[in-house]
């Protein structure tokens, strides 16, 4: 039985399913140019190999049954010259079969540096992606912390008759919390991520034209605006909101930190405001004032936002405060509250600046009569329990005593009811009922291009031939074709039946 060197079996197996590297390769040959066995074992393997694979495909094998059973050894053989032995006919000696390219080690290098090269494609496109994605992440956190700066300094200027604190250690005046001034892009290291906009240092809130376009506390660094949040910059103002500025000329200049807003700007003066003279009428003209407003914007929800923040601004007190949001008709936001009287007309310039005013209703009505009367019934009233009180004292008999008792209780409550009345008096007088009604644009309406005459004949002209085609196929050339076995042939037997008689001719 022919069987090669013990030590050269294993390699030699490899070395026919080409699977060896360079330099085995090399001692493989060099061992078959010496060893007559093993080469005449590698040729009967060969063979072999070859007959299995013919006798497979002759009882109708599959291609991937072929491959399964062939795919450790060896199917076809390199054509060669003949007389060359094997030793020197070019490594190696036989090919698998296709399908199937022999793993060298080259190829197996370049299929790495295909999977690596996907895999960097793929992370140039995604890395961009994630990258936005925790920057999103961050700015919020950042709008956060300088939504706490804002209270902070407001708070400040609420106890300090309105006046917002000095730019000089500020921070450290207010005591603020080291972890608020570290802004997540920038990371711990800089302890102080944030600016306070020297331009409103130690200013009253009042005294600035639009708060809701007056920076108070922006990204800084090393004193300039910095952009940091995918070229965009997180800023408060004095109103209180917060929000994302993509305009360079919208924040502090590098140099001085100015706002934005002209500070000369004389601020609009308030058209409604109560009587501070009684003209000899009475003591005090009590008057009480309801107004409402109708305003439209762009962003509905920030208006609205902006709106609560006003009236606590202005000493006053939201109510109710309704948003909705439609797609298809638009969003509709609608914020009523109360603020003291003396501070209506300022309150309602401010909420004329949030969008384009569409409506402003003011409702005053004169209470001083009434207030009058309350005051003359109460003292009547104090009169009459008074004088019930001593006639009390005296009446010794009971039912008289149970009458005078009764009529004091029927005073103490109309006392009572005149009170109630009075107090919703002082109520609407002191403070002034406001609904602010926002609405977004109505969307335009679609454009109807008209049609030109010529280009609606000849769409209907282009029409015709496409209903023309389609008659055509359904009714000529699918019948053909679905008849063409039949109608074929016979077109065959007359064709070749004409041509015969007109040989004969």
């Amino acid at each position: 039985m022919l069987n090669p060197c013990e030590r050269w079996t294993e390699s030699l197996s490899a070395y026919l399913d080409g699977e060896l590297t360079a330099n085995e390769t090399r001692a493989v040959e060099e061992h078959l140019q010496q060893c007559e066995h093993c080469r005449a074992w590698t040729e009967l393997v060969r063979c072999d190999a070859q007959d299995t694979a013919a006798a497979l495909l002759a009882h109708g094998a599959s291609e991937g049954f072929l491959q399964r059973v062939m795919s450790t050894v060896c199917v076809t053989a390199p054509e060669r010259p003949a007389g060359v032995s094997i030793a020197e006919a070019p490594a190696p000696i036989m090919e698998k079969m296709p399908g199937r390219p022999p793993k060298s080690s080259g190829s197996r290098v370049v299929e790495w540096l295909v999977v690596f090269g996907a895999l960097t494609c793929l992370g140039l496109i995604l890395f961009p992606t994630f990258s936005k994605s925790r920057e999103k992440a961050r700015h919020s956190s950042c709008m956060n912390n300088q939504r706490q700066l804002a209270v902070d300094i407001l708070m400040h200027a609420q106890d300090h008759e309105e006046k917002l604190p000095e730019a000089t250690d500020i921070w450290q005046t207010l005591n603020v919390d080291p972890n608020i001034l570290i802004c997540p892009t920038k990371g711990k290291k800089v302890k102080n991520a944030y600016g306070y906009n020297n331009a409103v240092s130690g200013k009253e809130i009042e005294s600035f034209a639009d708060p809701a376009e007056t920076m108070l506390t922006f990204d800084a660094w090393e004193g300039k605006p910095d952009y940091r949040h995918n070229g965009r910059l997180v800023a408060s103002y004095v109103d209180g909101h917060i929000e994302m500025v993509w305009d360079p000329d919208r924040s502090p200049s590098a140099d001085t930190a100015t706002t934005v807003t002209s500070e000369s700007t004389k601020p609009k003066e308030p058209t409604i405001a109560p009587p501070t003279r009684n003209y000899g009428l009475a003591d005090k003209l009590l008057i009480a004032y309801s107004a409402t407003v109708g305003l439209q914007s762009e962003n509905v929800q920030q208006a609205m936002e902006r709106t609560e923040l006003l009236f606590g601004r202005f000493d006053g007190f939201v109510l109710n405060s309704d948003f909705q949001r439609d797609v298809e008709n638009g969003s509709t936001a609608t914020v009523s509250g109360r603020v003291p009287s003396d501070k209506l007309g300022v309150l309602l310039v401010e909420i004329d600046k949030l969008g384009t005013l569409l409506s402003r209703k003011v409702n005053g009505e004169d209470l001083t009569g009434k207030h009058i009367e309350n005051l003359e019934k109460l003292g009547d009233l104090h009169g009459t329990q008074d004088s019930l009180e001593r006639i009390g004292g005296k009446a010794r008999k009971l039912p008289d005593a149970l009458t005078v008792e009764d009529r004091r209780g029927k005073a103490a409550g109309e006392a009572s009811g005149v009170r109630l009345d009075e107090y919703r008096i002082n109520s609407r007088t002191t403070l002034a009922e406001v609904t602010v009604t926002i609405t977004s644009p109505p969307k335009p309406a679609p454009i109807v291009k008209e049609e030109n005459p010529i280009a609606r004949s000849l769409g209907g002209a282009w029409g015709g031939l496409q209903a023309f085609a389609l008659w055509i196929t359904t009714v000529l050339l699918i019948p053909l074709l679905i008849w063409l076995p039949v109608w074929g042939p016979v077109v065959g037997i007359v064709i070749w039946w004409w041509r015969r008689k007109k040989r004969a001719v």
